[in-house]
């Protein structure tokens, strides 16, 4: 059976014959399962199956929706790594490709039309979406709008009933929701879906008050959390447009990264619920406008950099040992100031020790951080997680020296040669040890040499107004990325990296057909 564990597809084989010769072949993949969502959350094979989903926009660093197919499945791989088993399409119908590789690596889908509509247009839309895509064992519901302002009105409620009869007569598999920010309780709208979407229903819990009142309503959580933060930045600045990961502040809904995780283990009736967002996407600032240009609200930014609330969601969702401290340790004038060093972990305890001194074990709450009070002194800091009283992982965090080096790491070592393949590259700015400095901000400059081409450069700063087609970058808090393909020949391609007064770097990547 096809599941986010197993991912097991077949093909069926169609032929279409004309006296006798086949005139036509066409093959569909498929997968084998079961869902059922109702009253006590979404069963995937006869199984309880809690959606661990992230909400995703098309974009990528770089390269804007004009997104190669190699960059989609490596979104995919760091979702999949962070132990998220599902996708919402927000709020766009996905490309096919998406969806074909949800299929094969294991990730349930929520497929998403984006307007309330029962015009002709709309309904060839909706038709559209649910005819190109029912086949694909990865999507579970359908969601057929996104916080439309007619939710809650009898007019919206007779519109989103002609959408969900078109829908159920076009796939009577499948149950549909709207992901829905209000009038949940108003005007018939509810009543006409399969599931009601919640989108934040966590504030004042309203999505268990509406069990409390409804309590054969079937619930499904579309959206939550909406944490917005700065990689690498531990200060609210409207000034300076920065977010700090460290403390809630704008905008005034949802919770600290993986607290949303909570409620969805203590009321499994919710079914799970996507995170908004996973990766940052160009657009909506919130809480700030221009000249800020991209979202802060992904646990990774617009490159797939790791923010802290990333930890969150892998300790949360994965039982790999997890221990993650913050913020970074370079604080220079700020000796002998207080500061809070934050922890997010899925392991029992969790001791913290500065300069090899113990400060202190703490017991960990399932799904929050844990948090310890310090006198800001440079050098060491190190978490040790426990499991059943043994130490099963740790993390370390220095205070580093001053850039020294650039260091650059391809996910990959060979391209293909066809014009298609991307080389995704991260670069570094390290000190004389190795260790990356979390405050740099060097310019580095690209070069390259062979069959091979630059076709973006990025580097997550939601401030950057640097061209993505260039043939360098600012390094933000350490890091930067460049995006590699090849000229649809063989040979070797040398990416050079420089950076002012600091030692450069290259990376060789072959091409092979």
């Amino acid at each position: 059976l096809w599941s986010p564990e197993t991912p097991s597809l077949y093909t069926v084989l169609t032929e279409v014959s004309e006296n006798g010769n086949i005139v036509d072949t066409y093959e569909t993949t498929f997968g084998v399962r079961t869902v059922e969502i109702n009253k006590n959350g979404v069963f995937l094979n006869g199984k309880l199956c809690p959606v661990k989903g992230t909400c995703n926009h098309q974009d990528f660093a770089g390269i804007g929706v004009a997104v190669p197919d190699k960059i989609n499945w490596y979104k995919l791989k760091v979702l999949k790594e962070t132990g998220s088993n599902a996708y919402r399409c927000t709020h766009h119908m996905p490309t096919p490709e998406v969806l074909d590789m949800c299929d094969s690596i294991g990730m349930l889908v929520l497929d998403e039309n984006r307007h309330l509509s029962s015009s002709k247009d709309g309904l060839e839309d909706l038709s559209t979406m649910l005819y190109r895509d029912r086949n694909h064992p990865s999507i579970f519901m359908w969601s057929l709008e996104n916080e439309e302002a007619m939710q809650g009105t009898v007019m919206g409620a007779r519109i989103m009933e002609t959408m969900v009869n078109t829908a159920h007569k076009i796939d009577p598999t499948r149950k549909v929701t709207a992901a829905m920010n209000h009038a949940r309780n108003e005007g018939g709208y509810s009543d006409v879906l399969d599931v009601v979407g919640y989108n934040y229903g966590d504030k004042q819990l309203a999505y268990v008050k509406d069990k409390e009142n409804h309590p054969d309503r079937v619930i499904f959580c579309t959206e939550g959390t909406s944490f917005v933060s700065t990689r690498g930045e531990y200060e609210n600045s409207w000034w300076k447009h920065l977010c700090s990961n460290s403390t809630l502040w704008q905008p005034q809904w949802g919770p600290y990264p993986g607290e949303d995780w909570a409620d969805i283990v203590k009321y499994p009736y919710l079914g799970g619920t996507f995170v908004w967002t996973a990766f940052d996407y160009r657009g909506e600032p919130t809480p700030f406008s221009w000249p800020s240009v991209a979202s802060q609200f992904g646990f990774l930014d617009v490159c797939g950099f790791p923010k802290d609330g990333y930890y969150a969601y892998k300790s949360a969702w994965t039982d790999i040992p997890t221990v993650h401290i913050f913020p970074h340790w370079n604080w220079p004038g700020k000796e002998g100031d207080s500061i809070k060093v934050h922890c997010y972990t899925n392991c029992e305890e969790v001791e913290l020790f500065l300069n090899g001194k113990s400060i202190g074990k703490q017991k960990a709450i399932p799904y929050s951080k844990l948090i310890w009070p310090l006198i800001y002194k440079p050098g060491k800091l190190e978490a040790r997680g426990y499991k059943a009283g043994k130490l099963v992982t740790k993390d370390i965090v220095e205070t580093t020296t001053a850039p020294a080096q650039v260091t650059l790491n391809s996910d990959v070592s060979t391209l293909k040669a066809d014009g298609c393949d991307v080389a995704v590259i991260k670069v570094a700015i390290k000190d004389a040890k190795g260790r990356v400095v979390p405050t740099a901000n060097n310019l580095v400059k690209f070069s390259i040499e062979g069959p091979g081409k630059i076709i973006g450069v990025a580097n997550g700063n939601p401030n950057s107004h640097e061209p993505d087609k260039a043939s360098q970058r600012m390094a933000f808090n350490g890091y930067c990325m460049v995006l590699v393909q090849s000229d649809n020949e063989t040979g070797e391609i040398r990416l050079k990296a420089l950076s002012e007064n600091i030692k450069g770097t290259e990376v060789i990547i072959k091409t092979i057909k």
